[in-house]
């Protein structure tokens, strides 16, 4: 006598109710990317809430957690690249600086934001979470972010195409003998 197989969990039915529960990726379709959101994030300044603003950013439109109080701003990873959003902001603007402070926690995952250099030494300093990516900028920061300047990139040639170039030169000393 065969052995019967008995069915996944998610395709049996249980007693209370007939439905499956939805796959992860349905749970959350058709809500806005920033749908995980659900209360409003501390600042790691003062301490106050945080509301969340729209900003027109590359197309699109951004949600930023701005305190009411001190005018500091919270990116999440997701929302952009920290100096393009500042310029954006600054560009909109519907955000004026407060006053002056420092950052303590992380308004997402509380751990203790680093001061770091943006992208580069000599660049404005930011508050960057270790944990989630996040970016905790004060209202001096916010200047400096929106009007630093990145250096022109430098362009490197591949391996392949200095090898390239160099056997190329080495044929045209040939030719010339």
């Amino acid at each position: 006598m065969a052995a019967r197989r008995r069915s996944p969990w998610w395709m049996t039915k249980s007693p209370s109710s007939s439905r499956r529960p939805p796959r992860p990726d349905q749970a959350t379709r058709g809500l806005p990317m920033t749908a995980y959101r659900v209360n409003a994030r501390a600042c790691a300044s003062c301490a106050s809430p945080m509301a969340v603003h729209h900003v027109a950013h590359q197309g699109q439109r951004i949600q930023i957690d701005q305190c009411e109080r001190c005018g500091s701003i919270f990116l999440d990873y997701f929302d952009g690249e920290p100096g393009a959003v500042a310029r954006s902001i600054e560009k909109a603007g519907q955000f004026r600086p407060k006053v002056a402070g420092s950052a303590k926690n992380c308004p997402e995952c509380q751990v203790p934001l680093a001061l770091t250099p943006y992208l580069e030494e000599g660049g404005p300093e930011i508050f960057r979470c270790g944990e989630c990516g996040g970016a905790f900028i004060l209202p001096v920061q916010l200047t400096a972010l929106a009007d630093h300047e990145l250096p022109p990139p430098v362009l490197k040639k591949h391996p392949t195409v200095e090898l390239f170039e160099t056997v190329m030169d080495f044929i045209q000393g040939l030719k010339q003998l």
